[in-house]
């Protein structure tokens, strides 16, 4: 018999964002054997996997039976065993069946051009994400990934809306180098190894551990430090891409922190389980990159405080939306503009909204797709910084769209409020980050 208190910590912060509406359907995956060969494949189909199984009762998983090429968190010698391991790490009560072809009544996400009949067809060319109702092309480049990751986040979004008798959009095609509407391939061709240097990474929650599940499949340089005091527990796992319930303590162990499973999904990434106002105690050496992917313990207005060249982070919202923010000082606003604490807010990187009355009855509400899309969102950032390429956009707030509507994505331009005195004067940031890596995208660090 099911454990009733573990099933609805699972799915509370899914209710919440729903209004009480899950899924009571299956959902499925389905591939060709040529796309399930290809490394990008394999990490699409497992993401896919990972995403789903969170919020469906069941899954149906036709795809076929490869050695598994990529690396897994859980153990699997071949792709199905490497998918099972996901969903059931994902959710213990998911049902998981692995036909030869997906029931026609179940509506399936459908992976490159070879894939089967499916709901969704998801493809990417290079960093440009496509979804539609027939099978969609996958270029060989290696940059597909990410395309083709936003694709199975955006799929995967749709299945869950029509799942819960919502409408939803069948075909969208978008960049993630552009970070605009786009139908042609897109950025360059490689994607790795993300090479920017020292970097903190501040918050290990819903949209720290997509980008941690995303970074096990790049190549990272440099050293990573993740921040968080949190311990995983259950009601992380209707969104948390990179942890399972071994990491919630559900088969009797105890709960592992999140800095800790996050960090062991990144290469070069050491944990620190505490907090930010703990860390810095210890007077570390200035990070080259800061992403301030949470909000407690006024953690945003000590990032703006702290003047760093280099400040990045990604957000969901209620609204089914996955956001990437950026903050240049002197050409963007700082974060403390953009998100006040004083504002309505979830944790774990989520976005503000709602009013302080209702504010505990959302705290914290996700959907897997989103945190996936969000994290991804801050890796291609990431990627964009190393290639010079992050302070060329004109704009710097990015909306991906989930609902119905006909806009994939929107962009904002964001300055700080005329009376805004959080970020340091050009000496103090000087002092404090003239060093880092990326100081010269300060203006007043330059000459």
């Amino acid at each position: 018999m099911p454990d009733v208190k573990r099933s609805t910590l699972r799915t509370d912060r899914t209710l919440r964002y729903t209004g009480g509406i899950q899924p009571q359907s299956a959902a499925g995956i389905t591939t060709g054997p040529q796309t399930a060969e290809t490394r990008t494949g394999q990490i699409a189909v497992l993401s896919a996997v990972n995403m789903l199984a969170r919020v469906h009762p069941a899954l149906s998983i036709s795809i076929p039976n490869v050695p598994l090429r990529v690396a897994c968190p859980l153990l699997g010698a071949t792709l199905v065993d490497a998918c099972e391991a996901v969903a059931l790490g994902a959710n213990p009560e998911v049902r998981v069946t692995t036909p030869a072809a997906t029931p026609a009544d179940v509506h399936t996400v459908g992976i490159g051009p070879d894939s089967p009949r499916a709901t969704i067809h998801a493809g990417a060319l290079r960093w440009t994400a496509r979804i539609g109702r027939d099978p969609q092309p996958i270029l060989a480049d290696a940059s597909s990934l990410l395309g083709l990751g936003m694709s199975v986040s955006l799929a995967c979004g749709s299945i869950f809306r029509m799942a819960i008798g919502l409408p939803a959009v069948a075909e969208r095609s978008a960049s993630l180098w552009t970070l605009s509407a786009a139908d042609h391939a897109t950025g360059p061709s490689e994607c790795g190894p993300l090479d920017i240097g020292s970097t903190w990474m501040i918050g290990a929650g819903a949209v720290g551990s997509a980008l941690a599940w995303w970074l096990q499949y790049i190549d990272v340089i440099g050293p990573w430090t993740i921040i968080d005091g949190d311990l995983v527990d259950e009601t992380n796992l209707n969104r948390s891409l990179g942890y399972f319930a071994t990491d919630a303590g559900l088969a009797g162990q105890s709960p592992a922190y999140k800095a800790v499973a996050s960090a062991a999904l990144i290469a070069n990434a050491e944990p620190f389980p505490g907090w930010w106002n703990d860390y810095v105690e210890s007077d570390p050496a200035a990070p080259d990159v800061l992403l301030p992917i949470a909000n407690e313990y006024e953690v945003r207005p000590a990032i703006a405080a702290y003047g760093h060249p280099a400040v990045l982070h990604a957000t969901t919202s209620p609204s089914w939306s996955a956001e990437l923010h950026r903050h240049l000082i002197a050409l963007d606003d700082c974060i403390a503009c953009r998100l006040p604490e004083d504002a309505p807010r979830f944790q774990c990187a989520t976005g503000p909204t709602g009013t302080p009355d209702d504010q505990a009855a959302n705290h914290d509400a996700a959907l897997p797709f989103l945190s996936g899309a969000a994290g991804l969102l801050l890796l291609c950032g990431l990627i964009q910084l190393g290639t010079g390429a992050w302070a060329e956009h004109a704009t710097n707030h990015w909306r991906w769209w989930f609902d119905d509507s006909a806009r994939a994505v929107s962009a904002s331009r964001w300055r700080c409020q005329t009376s805004c005195s959080a970020t340091p004067p050009p000496p103090v940031r000087g002092a404090a980050h003239g060093h880092a890596r990326w100081r010269h995208l300060d203006p007043s660090q330059t000459s």
